[in-house]
């Protein structure tokens, strides 16, 4: 028997792909993988593209688990010359999901990790804000990763990342369990992306990372997860789980329905 049929392909588009072992990291008390984040930052990368057509080219970016550990696992020297590894960001606001792994203090950061959050920079004033459901607890890998893509944005704005360190959103209120953080990455980063593709928020920014932080409240984040594994079971039903089938409107509809499910809009 194939290895696929032991684990299916539930939604398969042409740069990504989720199976069904993906999908049960969505399951209750389950701790999201790598490869459902990395499924979203494509997905949203194809929302901010092809939902509007007939806007300009989109301002937001999520960088894939992959990337952002290989940015840093780079030693010095190969550090200096980032942007010839990973392709320099054109996006104004970047969306970092941040690993404990990705630690320094993680001996050639191959810890497994168990904790996820989200760093979220606006390359163009260099402002940063860490936005972790415990707290402040991935501080340390949460600076880990803004230095390593400190070279990138140098080499696209000409400056530096101010404050030296991502300020942490405290008015976040924290996961109510030991699993769901994963789900707040994929929630706010969500938030994040259909706020800054209609919004013009660069004298408010602040506030709108706040209003988001707000909104993701523990019991709208378990929703969120729930809504969010029946979305991509539906997609899948839709395209038959066939491979390399690219979403259609009907499919980035009902994405932008579960904000309105959740209360959120």
């Amino acid at each position: 028997m194939a290895a696929d049929d032991h684990d299916p392909i539930v939604v398969s588009t042409a740069t990504a792909c989720v199976h069904q072992s993906d999908l049960e990291t969505l399951g209750d008390d389950e701790w999201v993988g790598d490869n459902i984040l990395a499924f979203h930052a494509e997905w949203l990368d194809d929302l901010g593209t092809r939902l509007d057509e007939a806007s300009s080219a989109p301002s937001v970016k999520m960088m894939p688990p992959s990337v952002v550990e290989l940015l840093c696992a780079l030693d010095e020297e190969a550090g200096n010359q980032a942007s010839s590894v990973v392709p320099t960001p054109s996006e104004r606001f970047l969306l970092l999901p941040v690993s404990d792994r990705y630690s320094s203090s993680s001996p050639g950061h191959s810890a497994g990790g168990s904790h996820w959050s989200l760093l979220f920079i606006d390359a163009h004033k260099g402002d940063s804000f860490h936005l972790d459901s415990l707290g402040d607890i991935n501080r340390t890998a949460a600076d880990t990763v803004q230095d390593s893509i400190r070279t990138l944005i140098q080499a696209k704005s000409g400056g530096t990342l101010r404050p030296a360190k991502p300020r942490n959103v405290e008015c976040l209120q924290q996961q109510a369990n030991g699993s769901d953080c994963g789900i707040y990455v994929l929630c706010l980063s969500s938030l994040l992306h259909r706020r800054l593709s209609h919004d013009s928020p660069s004298d408010r920014l602040e506030a709108l990372v706040e209003e988001v932080c707000e909104s993701s409240t523990p019991d709208t984040v378990m929703k969120f997860r729930h809504k969010y594994l029946s979305w991509l079971q539906t997609w899948g039903e839709v395209t038959h789980h066939e491979e390399h089938v690219q979403p259609d409107q009907r499919i980035r509809a009902r994405f932008l329905e579960l904000f309105s499910g959740l209360g959120v809009e």
